[in-house]
C-alpha cells in the first residue's frame, strides 16, 4: 500500500503543480507583458532546461532501464526461458522508434498540408530545404528570429518559450507566432477568447496537433510513472517528470497569455495540458495491480517502450535544442553534468534508507 500512496500523492501533486505554473505566467504576463524579456531570462531557462536534460540521463541510466531489465529477468526465470536475446534494448530501441514515428508522422502531416510553405512577410526563402528537413524546434525559431514584424521584446521571450517546448515535437508550431491568433484575420476580427474559435482557421490545426502530440507524450511519461514498483525509483523519475513537465508548462503559460485569452479559457487549456499524466500513471497503476507473471511482462515491456521515449526526448530534442544554440556553452554542460549527479546521489541515499536495517 506504500506504493499506491507514493503513487497518488505524486499523481495529485504533479497535475496541481503543473496547471499551477501553466496558469502563473498567464496571470503574470497579462499585467506586465514584458515580464519575460531579456538576455538573462533567456539565459535561465537554457540553464534549467539543461538540468533537466541530466536528470533525464540520470533517470533512464540509473532508475529506468535496471528496472526494466530487472522486471524482464524475474519474468524469463519465472518461464525458465534460457536466451541471450538483448529484449530490454530491444523493447526500449522499440519505444524511442515509435516515439520517433509519431514526431515524424506530424511533420509528414504538417509538410502536406503545407504548413512550412507559407512564408510570412520579412522572411527569406533562400533556402527551403533545409527548413523543411530541420527539427520543428528550428523551423519555428528560425521563422520568428528572421522576421522583421516582431519586436526585440516579444521575439526574445518566444525564442526563450521555444527552447523550453522543444522537448515537444510539435510544440513550436503554435507557439511560433502568438500574432497567428492576436490578428488571425484581417477583416477586423477581435482576439480568439474561446477554444472553439481557436481551433478556426489555420491555427486550429496547429493547436489540434499540438495537443495530441504533448497528450501522447505525456501520457507515455505518465505510464512510466504508474508502472513503479519501486519507491526510489518512482521517486527519481518523479524528479524528472516533474522538473521536465513544469518547465514546458511554464513555457506554455508565457505563449498562451500572449494569445489574451479569457480566463475560463486559459483555465480550460491548463486542465487538458495537464491532464495526459495523470491519465497515463492511472493506466499504469491498473495494469500494474495484476500480479500475474503475464501482467508484469506487459509491465516490463511498456515501461520499456515509455524508457525509449525517455530517449528520444533527451538525446534528439532537449540536449541538441540547447547546445546548438549560442549561449554559456560550458554552463551548459556544467548544469547538464549538475542534473545528472544530484538524481543520481539522491537515487543512492534513497537506495540505502529504503535497506532494512539489522
Amino acid at each position: 500500500m506504500h506504493i499506491i500512496r507514493v503513487q497518488l500523492l505524486s499523481l495529485f501533486g504533479l497535475f496541481i503543480c503543473m496547471v499551477s505554473t501553466f496558469l502563473l505566467p498567464y496571470w503574470w504576463v497579462s499585467r506586465k507583458p514584458n515580464l519575460f524579456g531579456g538576455s538573462k531570462y533567456e539565459v535561465g531557462v537554457s540553464l534549467a532546461n539543461c538540468f533537466s536534460g541530466g536528470v533525464f540521463i540520470a533517470t533512464f541510466f540509473v532508475g529506468l532501464m535496471p528496472e526494466v531489465r530487472s522486471m524482464f529477468v524475474n519474468v524469463f526465470e519465472e518461464y525458465k526461458i534460457t536466451t541471450d536475446f538483448p529484449i530490454t534494448e530491444f523493447v526500449i530501441f522499440i519505444g524511442f522508434l515509435l516515439a520517433l514515428a509519431i514526431e515524424q508522422s506530424v511533420l509528414d502531416y504538417k509538410e502536406r498540408k503545407g504548413t512550412y510553405s507559407s512564408v510570412p512577410s520579412g522572411v527569406s526563402d533562400e533556402n527551403p530545404k533545409t527548413e523543411l528537413n530541420s527539427s520543428p524546434a528550428s523551423c519555428a525559431l528560425k521563422e520568428i528570429c528572421d522576421s522583421n514584424s516582431l519586436d526585440y521584446d516579444s521575439d526574445n521571450a518566444l525564442r526563450t518559450s521555444i527552447k523550453v517546448c522543444n522537448s515537444r515535437s510539435d510544440s513550436e508550431s503554435i507557439i511560433g507566432s502568438p500574432e497567428k491568433f492576436h490578428n488571425h484575420s484581417h477583416h477586423g476580427h477581435g482576439h480568439s477568447h474561446d477554444i472553439g474559435q481557436i481551433l478556426q482557421g489555420e491555427s486550429g490545426i496547429r493547436l489540434g496537433m499540438l495537443m495530441v502530440s504533448l497528450g501522447i507524450h505525456s501520457l507515455f511519461e505518465g505510464l512510466a510513472l504508474g508502472l513503479q514498483t519501486s519507491v526510489p525509483v518512482l521517486v527519481n523519475l518523479v524528479v524528472g517528470v516533474a522538473v521536465h513537465e513544469l518547465l514546458v508548462a511554464f513555457a506554455m503559460g508565457v505563449n498562451v497569455s500572449r494569445l489574451r485569452l479569457k480566463a475560463p479559457t486559459a483555465i480550460k487549456l491548463a486542465l487538458i495540458f495537464s491532464a495526459s499524466i495523470p491519465a497515463g500513471q492511472l493506466l499504469g497503476l491498473l495494469i500494474g495491480h495484476y500480479q500475474s507473471t503475464a501482467a508484469v511482462a506487459v509491465s516490463a515491456s511498456l515501461q520499456g517502450l515509455a524508457a525509449g521515449t525517455f530517449i528520444h526526448v533527451t538525446f534528439l530534442e532537449v540536449i541538441p535544442a540547447e547546445f546548438n544554440e549560442s549561449g554559456p556553452r560550458l554552463l551548459k554542460v556544467f548544469f547538464l553534468g549538475l542534473g545528472f549527479v544530484l538524481l543520481l546521489l539522491c537515487s543512492v541515499l534513497m537506495k540505502d534508507a529504503s535497506q532494512p536495517l539489522h
